[in-house]
């Protein structure tokens, strides 16, 4: 498992990391285009970003999970962006609902925002419960060819 969540990423930012991804089997859990926003980022600019972002990280052998970002009502075109990209890049995108279901959860965050431990825990039974069928089941262990 790893973590390359950074305070005040942007999607450009994440771009930078993504060769830290390696070439494994991987699920990526994309939350990212918040501090975007509330930078103004103009629309056009997301929208290539977030498509950068998501040519460098899908492979084959990698499930995208992607969080649709939860904004305000005259911000809909990021949102907009998300969709149309995850459908795409073949992204399993996650409603912004259950992102305001954990943050709204009690003790969840440290600020409103950033998920406290508990609202990590909270999260991954929330993404879990989202994409558990999705996800292919491991082969089972051949004992016989061991011994």
């Amino acid at each position: 498992m790893m973590n390359l969540s950074k305070a005040d990423a942007t999607v450009e930012s994440a771009i930078k990391q993504t060769e830290l991804l390696g070439n494994e089997n991987a699920i990526v859990l994309l939350e990212i285009g918040g501090n975007n926003i509330l930078g103004s980022t103009p629309i056009q600019f997301f929208e290539k970003s977030l498509q950068n972002l998501l040519e460098n990280i899908t492979t084959q052998n990698r499930i995208i999970i992607m969080f649709e970002l939860p904004v305000l009502p005259w911000q809909v075109d990021y949102i907009l962006i998300q969709r149309k990209l995850s459908k795409k890049y073949d992204a399993i995108l996650i409603p912004r609902c259950y992102l305001v279901k954990v943050l709204a959860a009690k003790d969840a965050t440290l600020d409103s925002i950033h998920l406290s431990p508990k609202g990590h825990q909270i999260m991954a039974e929330t993404i879990w419960e989202i994409i558990r069928d999705s996800i292919p089941p491991k082969p089972e262990s051949n004992r016989e060819n061991l011994e």
